[in-house]
């Protein structure tokens, strides 16, 4: 039936009917060939990698010459092989630059975390203290000489005196959070200080008290001297004010009643007082 209906079309009506027909065969050719290019190309690209002949730095016909039995590679035109070779050396050379960059960052972490782990050594052996100073402390430690000083210093990044000035740092934070925990034992033992306590009598008194002993002595110690000084510091105030009430409640009452030389006289008087 069909092909009667076709014998009686025109000429030119057969000739369009054919063309739409090839034209939509063609269509649906080039939309097959698309999905499995992707398929073929990404067979191909497993072969790039998994073959010992094949590296990023080979010729293009070398790679052709190796591959030209291989199905996939021959499925692919001479453009597309092409350009499934530029896309995989480009991504292979990005994998490979990513890898070496996180070796190198590995290394240069390793060094400063070696180099950290040094500094907190010489700090649990009271080498450096809070107010320790890095000049004197690389001159007196011999560190500059050291293989994790020397390891550091051959990387960028952080130097060995940043290190040290973290470390500081911390020391510091954790001085503070010691001195507060100690104020507050203190406070809630109601221990008073004065510029003639001891330590010997204040570690007496908090021995006992959860977390003192688990606290560094140096820190205990630093807390108690601060104390002292802030006691010290509020004694002389106190007897600075005194001095100068006594200067002011002597002058008022007598020089009412006195005469020129006597208020003179009175005047130095008052100015011995306060001496």
């Amino acid at each position: 039936m069909a092909a009667e209906w076709f014998k009686l079309m025109e000429e030119d009506e057969r000739d369009e009917l054919f063309q739409d027909f090839m034209d939509e065969y063609e269509k649906k050719a080039k939309e097959e060939r698309r999905k499995n290019r992707k398929e073929y190309v990404e067979k191909v690209k497993e072969v790039y990698a998994e073959n010992k002949d094949i590296k990023i730095t080979s010729r293009w016909r070398d790679v052709q010459d190796v591959l030209k039995d291989n199905d996939a590679f021959r499925w692919l035109s001479k453009l597309e092989a092409l350009t499934s070779w530029e896309e995989w050396v480009l991504d292979a050379e990005k994998t490979e630059l990513q890898e070496q960059t996180k070796a190198k960052f590995r290394i240069e972490r390793k060094a400063r975390d070696e180099f950290r782990a040094f500094l907190r050594k010489h700090g649990e052996d009271g080498k450096i203290k809070v107010t320790t100073d890095w000049g004197k402390y690389a001159e007196d430690s011999g560190i500059t000489k050291d293989d994790k000083y020397l390891a550091l210093i051959a990387h960028p990044g952080s130097t060995p005196h940043d290190l040290f000035d973290d470390f500081i740092e911390e020391l510091g934070d954790r001085y503070t959070q010691d001195r507060n925990k100690i104020k507050k034992l203190a406070k809630a033992k109601n221990i008073v200080i004065t510029p003639s306590s001891t330590y010997a009598d204040f570690e007496a008194k908090l021995k006992d008290e959860a977390g003192f002993k688990e606290l560094e002595e140096e820190h205990r110690k630093s807390a108690f001297e601060s104390l002292v000084a802030k006691a010290k510091e509020a004694q002389e105030d106190e007897e600075k004010n005194a001095k100068k009430n006594r200067k002011k409640s002597c002058w008022p009452a007598l020089i009412r009643s006195a005469s020129p030389q006597q208020a003179l006289g009175l005047w130095n008087c008052c100015r011995s007082l306060g001496r």
